[in-house]
């Protein structure tokens, strides 16, 4: 599978595995949305849909997918490579593409403001052009969920959703975020689409109560940093879908023999 190109805090690099082959097949839909796409770990992992959309209401995230979408090649051939300090400093003021890149390339888990001294010495050793073909039939977004969800809902679309989970905004993890969303906000945008969802989320009792009328899986993924120790720990989240078409098609189970 293709590695996201940078980090971000929340990611599914570790879910992938396990989501990827949850989505529809490419004569399923006809449009494939992620309105919170962060790094990108599932969205550069799809099927060859006929049209994407990948939105964050992230400046630098929206900037930084952009840029790969449209110069992939320059970037690749042109970002500086070498992690250090002073590298750090040159583009640490600068808004383009390639430097918020290099910025999050070098820094703590993408969040682009110090440089990672444990890297120094290190080198960038991603492959930055292959994410501009990835990007082909993608449009890229900088724009409320909300409305991205309300313009591309269809009974042919599909999306994804990864939305910053219950007491984030406390960590200081979407500290970029004007206003933070809320599971009661995400379940308001979705309770009436026409389209096909699936939602990964936090497990808590307050989700699995709001999402109550949906189908609900648990699974088990790690995040790569832990407060108290900064080592991975394991932890479980749920996968929410208006489709239990989705959960078959995992287990490879029947549909008619298959109950959330």
């Amino acid at each position: 599978m293709v590695n996201a190109p940078f980090a971000r805090q929340g990611g599914k690099n570790y879910l992938k595995k396990i989501i990827v082959p949850m989505l529809p097949d490419v004569n399923e839909i006809d449009i494939y949305v992620e309105p919170f796409v962060g790094g990108g770990s599932i969205f550069y992992n799809t099927p060859d849909y006929k049209k994407k959309v990948i939105s964050d209401v992230d400046s630098e995230v929206y900037t930084i997918h952009k840029g790969l979408k449209d110069k992939s090649d320059y970037i690749n051939n042109n970002i500086e490579r070498n992690v250090n300090q002073t590298n750090f400093d040159k583009v640490k003021d600068k808004k383009d593409a390639m430097s918020i890149l290099q910025k999050c390339k070098m820094s703590f888990f993408g969040n682009c403001k110090n440089l990672n001294k444990a890297r120094t010495g290190d080198k960038i050793q991603t492959d930055f052009s292959k994410y501009g073909p990835l990007l082909k039939n993608t449009t890229v977004l900088n724009k409320d969920f909300r409305s991205v969800i309300k313009k591309y809902d269809s009974p042919k679309t599909f999306f994804y959703l990864d939305p910053p989970y219950e007491k984030s905004e406390e960590q200081g993890v979407y500290e970029k975020i004007k206003e933070f969303i809320t599971p009661e906000d995400v379940l308001e945008s979705l309770k009436n689409i026409k389209g096909k969802f699936l939602l990964s989320y936090n497990d808590s009792s307050n989700i699995r109560n709001l999402f109550s009328n949906y189908k609900i899986k648990k699974v088990s993924t790690r995040y790569s940093m832990n407060p108290e120790n900064g080592k991975p720990r394991q932890v479980s989240e749920l996968l929410i879908s208006n489709w239990y078409w989705i959960f078959c098609n995992l287990f490879n189970i029947k549909k008619n023999n298959y109950f959330i």
